[in-house]
């Protein structure tokens, strides 16, 4: 028999991949729902999983009304809901903005829980942290996915808050932009983001991480788009909230999952999409 899910946010970068996926893998998609702006009102008798991905994903949102409803309140809906029918599980898009600036100011040895350094400075990322607490009080078989920084085709879907190796391939053949002092991130790719999404609906509920275990450098991740670099002013203003270094902690990956690509292996295989498949020939 298919395994019976519901999809919020399909007309995201992370949701619209991850329905094709399960599409390709067997599962019966009963629902698809685009955003994240109307109340959650699903019957759930006989629905397996809830991959709840839609959000304001906006990290310089100001709004504070609109981003609570889209971001804490739907999940908040969501989730009890589930509780109501008892049987169905929320497999949650949580984020690694939750970390602030923490993991780069605590010297973090390798092993250490980054559940230590929850301190979210935007909204946006205190919004994601409310709904992960909520759903982790109401719900044991409740799954959060702190997804790390994720690129890869759809992303454009993102607009300004795309990672920087879409931002870098538009910008060819022009030099992009850095920032000065190297900043790292742990960049995870869009098909290792859908396997462990997926791998979700059979792991225990709890927190879980998604990302390569690496922090690598914004250069290296815009070289293997073939975009050239420069960088800003040493005095350009960074934004509210920028994290400096994200890396995930690999003793908290899902159970028999990992990650098979790393930064080289993950741009080649875009920049190979967006230059040959045909989803995305309007949009280079």
């Amino acid at each position: 028999m298919k395994r019976r899910c519901i999809i919020t946010g399909t007309d995201g970068f992370i949701g619209h991949n991850l329905l094709k996926q399960l599409l390709l893998d067997g599962w019966d998609v009963v629902r698809k729902i685009p955003t994240s702006d109307q109340p959650f009102s699903n019957d759930l008798c006989g629905i397996d999983v809830v991959f709840h991905i839609g959000a304001n994903s906006n990290t310089l949102e100001t709004d504070l009304s609109k981003i609570m409803f889209q971001n804490y309140q739907y999940t908040k809906d969501i989730v009890d809901m589930a509780e109501y029918y008892g049987s169905t599980k929320v497999v949650y898009a949580s984020s690694a903005a939750i970390y602030g600036d923490d993991i780069a100011n605590s010297n973090m040895p390798d092993g250490t829980l980054l559940e230590l350094f929850d301190r979210p400075n935007n909204i946006y990322a205190w919004t994601k942290l409310l709904g992960e607490d909520y759903g982790r009080a109401r719900l044991n078989n409740f799954v959060s996915l702190r997804y790390f920084n994720v690129y890869g085709p759809g992303e454009h879907k993102k607009g300004r808050m795309a990672s920087m190796a879409w931002h870098a391939w538009k910008k060819q053949p022009d030099k992009i932009s850095l920032f000065e002092g190297k900043p790292r991130r742990d960049f995870v790719y869009i098909k290792d983001v859908v396997s462990a999404t997926i791998a979700a609906a059979d792991s225990p509920g709890g927190i879980y991480h998604v990302g390569t275990g690496r922090a690598e450098t914004f250069e290296s991740l815009v070289t293997g788009m073939g975009t050239e670099y420069d960088y800003l002013d040493p005095d350009t203003k960074k934004p509210k909230g920028y994290q400096e270094y994200t890396r995930c902690d690999t003793n908290c990956w899902l159970p028999e999952w990992s990650p098979k690509y790393d930064v080289t292996s993950g741009t080649a295989d875009y920049v190979e999409n967006l230059k040959f498949n045909k989803e995305y020939k309007d949009v280079c």
